[in-house]
C-alpha cells in the first residue's frame, strides 16, 4: 500500500525535505535530511505550525517525533559541549524521492503530538538509559540494562562501520525472554540476552 501511497503522491505533489542539524555547544555540527510525502499542505502553514511546537521554535528530540538523529557523539567521544537537542533548519519542495513515507502533514502532527507531551531532554551520558525506557515503552516491560547494553557494545565491536544492530525477543516455553543481537553486515554480531517473565 505505501508504494501505491507513494506512486500516486509523486503524480500529485512534491516531496518535502525537512531539513534539520545538530549543534553542540562549542558549534560544531552535523546535518540530517529526511523526505516526506507532500500531501498538499504549505510549507508556510507547516513551518507555522512547527514553530508553535518546537522548543524555542527550532529545538526537538529527534526519536520522539521518528527522525534519525544526528548526534556528533554517536561517532566521538562524548563531551561536556553535547546535549540532545537537534536544530530545526527549514522545510523545502524537493524532488528527491521519499527517505520516509510518512506525509508531511502526519509529520507535523506527530511533533504536535511529542510537545503536547513534552520534550523529554536527556543527558547524552544517560543515553543507554534512554534507550532503556524507550525499549520499555514500546514491549511494557524491563529487562537488565546493564546486561543488555553491555551485550549491545560487544557486539557492536565486532561490527563493521555503518552497520546496526537488532534485537529481538522471543518468549520461551519455560516463561524466560530471550533477545538475539545481530548486525546488518555479512558477518553478523551474535548475543543473547535473557530476562524472566514478571
Amino acid at each position: 500500500m505505501k508504494d501505491t501511497r507513494q506512486l500516486i503522491n509523486q503524480q500529485q505533489h512534491s516531496n518535502i525535505s525537512f531539513d534539520y542539524l545538530y549543534r553542540d555547544t562549542s558549534n560544531y555540527k552535523d546535518s540530517g535530511c529526511v523526505v516526506f510525502l507532500g500531501d498538499g499542505m504549505s510549507i508556510r502553514k507547516a513551518n507555522q505550525r512547527l514553530a508553535l511546537t518546537f522548543d524555542s521554535g527550532q529545538y526537538f528530540i529527534a526519536h520522539q517525533i521518528g527522525i534519525p538523529e544526528v548526534f556528533l557523539w554517536n561517532r566521538y567521544p562524548i563531551s561536556d559541549d553535547d546535549h540532545s537537542w537537534l536544530e530545526f533548519a527549514g522545510l523545502e519542495v524537493t524532488t528527491a524521492q521519499a527517505t520516509d513515507l510518512r506525509t508531511l502533514t502526519e509529520v507535523v502532527e506527530a511533533v504536535e503530538k511529542a510537545a503536547k507531551q513534552g520534550w523529554h531532554e536527556f543527558e547524552p551520558s544517560d543515553r543507554e538509559k534512554v534507550e532503556r525506557l524507550a525499549w520499555s515503552e514500546r514491549h511494557g516491560s524491563v529487562c537488565d540494562l546493564g546486561h543488555m547494553m553491555s551485550l549491545t557494545k560487544a557486539a557492536a565491536g565486532r561490527r563493521q562501520p555503518d552497520t546496526r544492530i537488532t534485537e529481538s525477543w522471543k518468549l520461551r516455553p519455560d516463561g524466560i525472554e530471550t533477545a538475539g543481537l545481530e548486525g546488518s553486515s555479512a558477518k553478523p554480531a551474535s548475543g543473547v540476552l535473557v530476562r524472566k517473565q514478571r
